[in-house]
């Protein structure tokens, strides 16, 4: 005798996919601009100061950044420091290691 089971499956759900982290905001940030400053990012990618300036850095040891020159922003005192973007290597953010003897090693995606 056989036995039939009447009835729906359950539905699977899968998760939303994971909001995209600060770095990966600022990588997207930086492809778009081509040229940019530390407070572009903090302004459209939601970092904080100092994590912008770490990822910067980074980027710029990586041979990603080079320095543009300087902004005077409007009606404020001093500048920023502009950076160029010059090895884009996707829309995926570079990930960079922790240094282990002399240079930070970077892997990309």
């Amino acid at each position: 005798m056989a036995v039939y089971e009447c009835g729906t499956t359950a539905p699977s759900f899968e998760p939303p996919p994971a909001e995209p982290d600060a770095r990966q905001r600022a990588w997207t940030v930086i492809r778009i601009k081509r040229v940019f400053s530390v407070p572009d990012l903090i302004a459209q990618a939601g970092m904080s100061q100092s994590n912008a300036e770490k990822f910067v850095s980074q980027l710029r040891k990586a041979r990603y950044l080079a320095y543009e020159g300087r902004r005077q922003p409007n009606g404020t005192p001093g500048s920023y420091r502009l950076y160029r973007l010059i090895r884009d290597t996707g829309p995926s953010a570079p990930v960079v290691s922790a240094p282990r003897r002399r240079k930070a090693e970077v892997r990309h995606g």
